[in-house]
């Protein structure tokens, strides 16, 4: 600071509580934003997997909205189930195209953020305060990547239930034309949607255990080296 921080200490304490108050806002509202860009196409994807499942319960309504046959009303509400998932896809690929470089940074950042505090600790000597730090940042950063990679994991999982819920529904007693429709459905619903963790993995539980693992190995090779 531009000033001596022991003659003017109340200040300076103001002045390092309100920036770090601020930065605390700042990555606390960058996370709830990224936690509502994964949450949106796994609510999607519910959504999707209702429609199919109540198919008539569904073309009714569609019916009375349209005032026609129950044919066209069919294809009308499975053209709203293909173009609700085109759009699912379309979702998770631009969100892809954005983010697969950001979550990979922060999936690094994160590794050596831990594997830090742990070194800092068992280096430096610990106390019953270092240890509540440690501990408290430790939990924050392990809760904060499991409720991102959970979901994250939970889309790729429910991306493949659409399937499921075309055989739970009555698709055998639609017309002819509706169940090859329903069919190029589960055709593209074989392919998993992922959210990309850089160029070569995606986001999911299994990642984040290797996160933790890294994690564990940076801190034995540094703490080995001293």
């Amino acid at each position: 600071m531009p000033f001596n921080e022991q003659k003017h200490f109340t200040v300076a304490y103001v002045i390092t509580c309100f920036y770090g108050l601020t930065i605390c806002l700042f990555v606390l509202s960058a996370d709830i934003f990224n936690f509502g860009l994964i949450i949106f196409p796994l609510s999607q994807l519910e959504i999707l997997q209702q429609i199919i499942r109540n198919f008539d319960k569904y073309t009714i309504k569609m019916r009375s909205q349209l005032n026609t046959s129950w044919s066209k009303a069919c294809l009308a509400t499975l053209k709203k189930c293909v173009h609700l998932h085109q759009d699912i896809i379309q979702y998770i690929k631009d969100y892809n195209d954005l983010f697969r470089t950001v979550t990979l940074f922060d999936a690094i950042q994160s590794s050596v953020q831990l594997s830090s505090i742990v070194l800092e600790v068992v280096m430096t000597g610990p106390t019953f305060t270092k240890l509540l730090e440690a501990v408290s940042f430790a939990s924050s950063t392990l809760i904060r990547l499991f409720i991102f990679y959970w979901y994250a994991d939970d889309v790729l999982i429910q991306s493949t239930r659409i399937t499921q819920a075309l055989i739970e529904s009555n698709w055998h007693e639609q017309p002819i034309k509706i169940q090859k429709m329903m069919l190029f459905i589960i055709m593209r619903s074989n392919r998993q949607l992922k959210m990309d963790l850089g160029q070569f993995t995606n986001m999911s539980l299994n990642v984040f255990i290797t996160i933790i693992r890294a994690s564990y190995s940076y801190f034995t090779l540094v703490y080995g080296t001293n």
